[in-house]
């Protein structure tokens, strides 16, 4: 069956949904990047996560309320490189909590609509990870969460946070999947201790 696709321009957001793909309704599943995909971007296509044609300029006070949340973000990425479990929950629950800190109060009715959808994603996929005993699980939603952080990067002037974009092939029992961080050394929050360095950089988000 056809693809459902909505597009607006100049600071609209722009969603695909294609049929047989899970729909953001879906997102507390473990995430499963799409074969022969060869970017982030092609992910997030199929999830019907909204990225607006341009970002949507932020107030000092939004950003800050953001990139906070991606602070923990970035903690919770480094406690999977060390595969200490517990630390990722403690990260997970700081980013829960300063994502509900977001207000959407200096947002334009666009822009808020987009923050509203990441951060129910993000509270769903935060919940299930902290759920999941096995940090085999923890890093296939963490998978997901990568994707959602992708997305907010690309939709809210954050400046550089997260703005390096990196791929491990061997992730998810080979399936490959993506991540975020600010520095340009590969640290594989997917691999761990085993093979920290495994991955490669795949994009450079722009300010």
């Amino acid at each position: 069956s056809a693809s459902v696709q909505a597009q607006l321009v100049n600071g609209s957001t722009h969603a695909t949904h294609h049929a047989g793909h899970r729909s953001p309704a879906d997102a507390s599943t473990p995430a499963t990047p799409h074969a022969g995909h060869r970017s982030l971007q092609d992910d997030v296509r199929h999830r019907g996560i909204e990225i607006p044609d341009s970002p949507y300029r932020t107030t000092l006070q939004l950003r800050h309320s953001i990139t906070r949340a991606l602070d923990e973000y970035r903690d919770l990425s480094a406690a999977l490189v060390e595969d200490n479990s517990a630390k990722a929950d403690r990260a997970a629950v700081a980013m829960q909590e300063a994502l509900r800190q977001v207000s959407t109060d200096s947002m334009r009715s666009d822009g808020a609509r987009v923050w509203r959808q990441h951060a129910e994603l993000y509270e769903k996929v935060l919940r299930q990870f902290q759920h999941e005993d096995s940090i085999a699980l923890k890093r296939s939603y963490f998978a997901h969460l990568s994707e959602i952080v992708y997305c907010t990067v690309k939709s809210f002037s954050l400046g550089a946070k997260l703005s390096n974009v990196f791929f491990c092939p061997m992730a998810l029992e080979g399936k490959g999947a993506f991540w975020l961080n600010e520095s340009k050394q590969v640290q594989n929050p997917y691999m761990g201790v085993a093979m920290p360095a495994c991955g490669e950089m795949r994009e450079t988000l722009g300010p």
